[in-house]
């Protein structure tokens, strides 16, 4: 049972809305984080939300969430004591600064919790789509006749199939692991592995043109970068194998949708999104039998958004306890991060 410290942190939630807070964290774990910290009654929502709460120049510790407002100097001036920043979620761009790295404020996140269930989806998809589940629920919705097993089927199935990640990040990587469970042969194209990097991961590092011209599945795992804006853009679409399905769970700014949207349309290759642009070609896309969107469904939702909860609270307890965080971010790294 935990025990309450003897000076509990003075500490604050920075989210918008306020209803995430009951979102993200369970009954149990609000109860928790009230016995460990001085929680203020008010939540940082915006930098004019300073002066709704109590004793701000003691807070120490925020609670970030989707929708915390930019830290600024600005805003950090009229917070001193803020020595932590533990995020709820994955990427700590939208608001830290590098004020917030000049003050030596820790900042930890929860984007290895967030990780696990996009990677669960993509595995998911990866199964299904090699085993042409999508394409045959449609012919049923239609109403045509099941297909020949021995014909149609002919090349089904995931035994022996190989699958193409773009991008060792913390989601991809994932992936490779959970799919050394299938018989399948692994791909990775990635600028910053190596060999011996990749086949730690059970894949075998290729170019990214090698990639999208031997996988049957490619799955884009890339962080959204300058340099990786179209990534995936017409030359890769072109060169897919015939019957190759695209997975998107990054950003949609990895893809160009007009390339893809050209290529669906002739039924060479199918694809999964899971992020796309809003507008005509979404709509396009989506009117395709060959094309699935899901409404950015891979990351944490419904009770996967306790685990991310439960993260920020074994922070707050290390935090609390004077231990070190289990996730801190570097600034060192995190321009190249998603």
């Amino acid at each position: 049972m935990a025990t309450e410290p003897r000076s509990r942190m003075r500490a604050a939630f920075a989210m918008a809305p306020e209803s995430l807070q009951t979102r993200i964290f369970s009954p149990e774990q609000l109860d928790e984080l009230a016995r460990r910290l001085d929680l203020a009654s008010a939540v940082l929502r915006g930098r004019e939300d300073v002066d709704r709460l109590p004793q701000a120049d003691r807070i120490e510790l925020l609670i970030a969430g989707w929708g915390c407002p930019v830290l600024d100097e600005a805003l950090l001036e009229r917070l001193p004591a803020l020595r932590y920043v533990i995020h709820s979620a994955g990427s700590v761009k939208p608001f830290v600064t590098d004020a917030v790295w000049e003050r030596g404020i820790r900042v930890s996140s929860q984007a290895a919790a967030n990780a696990i269930p996009v990677a669960e989806y993509t595995v998911a998809m990866i199964v299904l789509a090699n085993k042409g589940v999508f394409a045959m629920a449609g012919r049923a919705r239609r109403g045509e006749p099941d297909p020949d097993i021995r014909t149609e089927l002919a090349h089904a199935g995931n035994f022996g199939k190989t699958v193409g990640v773009v991008g060792a990040s913390q989601i991809g990587a994932l992936v490779l692991r959970m799919l050394s469970a299938y018989d399948l042969r692994l791909m990775v194209a990635d600028p910053t592995l190596d060999e011996s990097g990749a086949a730690a991961l059970g894949a075998r590092l290729v170019s990214l043109d090698a990639l999208v011209r031997e996988s049957d599945v490619v799955s884009v795992h890339a962080p959204s970068l300058p340099e990786t804006r179209g990534l995936i853009g017409a030359a890769e679409l072109d060169a897919m194998r015939p019957g190759a399905t695209l997975i998107n769970t990054a950003r949609a700014e990895l893809v160009d949708q007009d390339a893809l949207l050209r290529v669906t349309a002739t039924g060479r290759i199918s694809a999964i999104l899971d992020l796309v642009h809003p507008g005509e070609g979404a709509r396009a896309l989506a009117g395709m039998d060959n094309v699935v969107i899901t409404p950015h469904l891979a990351g944490s939702v419904g009770v996967e958004l306790h685990r991310m909860g439960a993260g920020v609270l074994d922070e707050v307890r290390r935090v609390t306890d004077g231990a070190p965080l289990h996730f801190p971010i570097d600034p060192r790294t995190l321009a190249r991060s998603a």
